[in-house]
This record gives C-alpha cells, sequence and structure tokens, in this order.
C-alpha cells in the first residue's frame, strides 16, 4: 500500500490499538485491502468483524462471541493502564522523596 491509503490503513490499525471494540474501524480496513485487491487480508477483518445482526435469527452466538471479545479486551486495557498509572506514581514518589533527602530540588 502507498500513501493515504497506508497512512489510512495505519490509522486504522492504531484505532484498533486503542479501541478493539471499535467496530466501525472494521469495514474501513475491509475497503482499503479491497481497494488494493488484497482479498486475503479483507477477508481476515471481515472475520474479525463484528457479525452482522440479523433480528429473524434473534442473537448470534457470533455476535455475542464477538462483544464478548471485545469487553475482554477492554477490561484488559483498563487493568495494563491502572497497573501503569500505579507504577508512574511510585516511580515519581520514589523521586521526589529522594530529592526531598539530598536537599537536591530546586527552590
Amino acid at each position: 500500500m502507498k500513501g493515504i491509503s497506508a497512512e489510512a490503513y495505519d490509522m486504522a490499525l492504531e484505532a484498533l490499538k486503542l479501541k478493539p471494540w471499535h467496530f466501525e474501524v472494521y469495514p474501513v480496513l475491509i475497503m482499503i485491502c479491497l481497494r488494493h485487491e488484497d482479498i486475503g487480508q479483507a477477508l481476515y477483518w471481515a472475520r474479525q468483524a463484528l457479525p452482522v445482526h440479523r433480528p429473524t435469527e434473534g442473537n448470534s452466538r457470533r455476535r455475542k462471541a464477538w462483544v464478548d471479545r471485545a469487553l475482554d479486551l477492554a477490561a484488559q486495557q483498563w487493568e495494563d493502564a491502572e497497573r501503569e498509572t500505579q507504577e508512574q506514581q511510585q516511580t515519581c514518589s520514589g523521586s521526589l522523596a529522594s530529592d526531598l533527602e539530598s536537599g537536591d530540588m530546586w527552590q
């Protein structure tokens, strides 16, 4: 891929890293791949996408599984962010304490 398509593709992947449950990104990825005649990659993203809701079938198992996976990923990201925040706070607290002890703080 080149140019704007490559940039759009990269941005869509970044959006999925930040929000794996962002169901509107998948059609974008599919269209970019189809535009570049990459059928295999388009099929990959189509399989990853939120399955189509069919009211006559009720809640499909595939759709429920997709939502469950998205919720699990969101919960994992939340836990990772909380852990990272706590580590940063401990690092900052430790750094501040050592600066206070050494009298090395800027006045």
